[in-house]
């Protein structure tokens, strides 16, 4: 009967799961790739989009930004993750946490913040450069694109940094200790022993900031068009497809949407890249000895500090110093600093109505994320066989998908053909934020649930509970630290979107991102820079709480 009571459940649990996987994150990448092939011709859109010079040319800015920011996530990554993984530099562990910062703080506010400091003439690295040190002007402007490849390598350096990490605590440091009393110094052995063992993982990440660089909108939207010559993107080539408004536009925008879509499918080899050599795996990392640096242990800290300074802490101050500034015109001065651009933000009743709509839509879609993402997590761990392994796995293909891809398809699944017509609502920005991050409170389940033994549940089985009551008064309180980090993990992304939010937000329903991107590229940047500086402060407390309940081993 205890059997039969588990199968039924989680038989049920799985159709409800799969049935709104498949709706609501499946169906709108199908509806995409099949919308890219209607016209008079099946590959007609594809043909008409082969056939724009101005679609060949984002081609080309797509890749080689993708392209450079990768090689600058390399750069940075490798060496970072080795020195705060294996190392004993100073203050390791909080150097870890901030050099990963950016991975929860949105590109495009990083670029907001650099237009303060690097924009040609104006900018206030400029102004001291030329004013302050009496030097010529300098070449370079973060409106061009080496400023959106520096952007873009800079904020997904993280996903290097923390794949080598990661990979290196898994060594057997008996290997690394075997090289040392050899004779071997630091360098050799991270030549011959550590790198052969890390380079998957370092490699894999290097491909997944390849894929979010060529997903990415908000960089090149921020930096692009002021940029000399200006410079497009796939991503930005489909929003403006959407923006004509036409069904020739809406057709191109599809199809240039379904190329993006294949190149993410990359992902899942990104993922199994990350699994670092096997030799270098085990059930847990084991205590290992930090290799000395020696006398270059001080420049490897200012080098490490300095890489902070540089990608995350001087555009983040940027934007803390502008939103202080009464008036910008006359720079940094005591007397200047004031909160007036904080009542005036405060007052506008847009930017209360965005914020509104941040808070109600990226908690309610964490919350939505925890409930299907626990159901699916629950299948594949009691019960559900290859068929649950499978259930879980579905999440990552719309996490996979770039956002304008994701938003587009969900225009054509909700907007009346499909049973239900969300365009406009607020209901389409939390269709798109569940669906989108979904794959993030699955895999946060599913490591809660995989520490608590099947027994626990079937001992208030046997006392006469049903199989709901045991996983709701004995599964769910021994891995609420688990749900509670995954309700932030879906929080933190969703509350500062901008990618799905500016294809799908409507009229009454704008968000802080879009809210944020408009301030910033025609009405007022030191309102903007309040924004960002409110959504950066959320992230970051909401980062502090994911660490707190997961007791460390979650967050950044």
């Amino acid at each position: 009967m205890s059997k039969l009571g588990r199968v039924s459940v989680a038989a049920l649990l799985a159709f409800v799961a799969a049935g709104l996987l498949a709706y609501f994150g499946l169906l709108p990448l199908a509806l995409l790739v099949r919308h890219s092939f209607q016209g008079a011709e099946p590959f007609a859109s594809y043909a008409l989009v082969a056939s724009r010079s101005a679609n060949w040319t984002a081609l080309r800015g797509t890749l080689t930004i993708a392209t450079g920011a990768a090689a600058i996530a390399f750069l940075l990554g490798v060496p970072l993750g080795w020195l705060v993984a294996a190392t004993d530099l100073p203050m390791a562990r909080v150097w870890r946490s901030l050099l990963a910062l950016p991975y929860v703080i949105p590109a495009y506010i990083g670029a907001v913040g650099w237009t303060y400091l690097l924009s040609g003439k104006a900018g206030w690295l400029d102004r001291l450069w030329t004013e302050g040190l009496g030097l010529p002007a300098l070449p370079f402007s973060i409106y061009s694109l080496g400023g959106i490849v520096f952007v873009e390598g800079a904020f997904f350096s993280p996903f290097v940094l923390m794949a080598v990490a990661e990979a290196v605590e898994r060594i057997d440091p008996a290997l690394e200790e075997a090289a040392r009393v050899s004779g071997a110094g630091p360098v050799r052995v991270w030549l011959e022993v550590t790198w052969p063992l890390v380079r998957r993982a370092a490699l894999g990440g290097v491909l997944m900031a390849f894929l979010g660089t060529c997903a990415s909108y908000g960089v090149p939207a921020v930096l692009g068009p002021s940029a000399r010559p200006s410079v497009s993107v796939l991503t930005t080539r489909i929003k403006g497809y959407i923006d004509l408004h036409t069904t020739g536009g809406f057709r191109q925008a599809t199809a240039l949407s379904a190329v993006l879509l294949l190149a993410a499918l990359v992902f899942p080899l990104a993922e199994r890249a990350g699994g670092g050599d096997a030799r270098a795996a085990g059930a847990r990392p084991s205590a290992r000895r930090p290799a000395s640096l020696g006398r270059w242990r001080a420049p490897a800290l200012a080098m490490v500090a300095g890489v902070f300074g540089v990608t995350t802490l001087a555009p983040i101050m940027a934007l803390g110093i502008s939103s202080l500034m009464g008036n910008v015109g006359r720079g940094f001065r005591l007397e200047n600093l004031s909160l007036v651009h904080y009542w005036v933000v405060l007052g506008r009743p847009d930017a209360l109505l965005a914020l509104k709509n941040s808070v109600l839509a990226a908690a309610a879609a964490a919350t939505l994320a925890v409930v299907i993402g626990t159901a699916l997590a629950l299948v594949a761990a009691r019960g559900g066989g290859r068929f649950g392994a499978v259930l879980a796995a579905l999440p990552w293909l719309p996490y996979a998908a770039p956002g304008t891809v994701l938003a587009i398809g969900i225009i054509l699944a909700f907007t009346g053909a499909w049973g239900l017509n969300l365009y406009g609502t607020l209901w389409m920005l939390l269709v798109a934020y569940t669906a989108k991050y979904l794959a993030l409170a699955c895999r946060m389940a599913a490591a809660g649930i995989e520490q608590v033994h099947p027994s626990m549940e079937e001992a208030a089985r046997v006392s006469g509970a049903s199989r709901l009551r045991a996983v709701g008064e004995v599964l769910v309180p021994m891995i609420r630290g688990h749900l509670a980090a995954a309700w932030f993990l879906v929080f933190m992304p969703s509350f500062g979107e901008l990618t799905m939010s500016v294809l799908l937000f409507g009229p009454d329903t704008p968000t802080l991102g879009t809210t944020l991107f408009e301030l910033q590229s025609y009405e007022d940047p030191s309102a903007a820079s309040v924004l960002a500086v409110l959504i950066v402060a959320v992230i970051l407390l909401s980062n502090f709480l994911v660490r707190r309940l997961s007791g460390g081993r979650y967050g950044i």
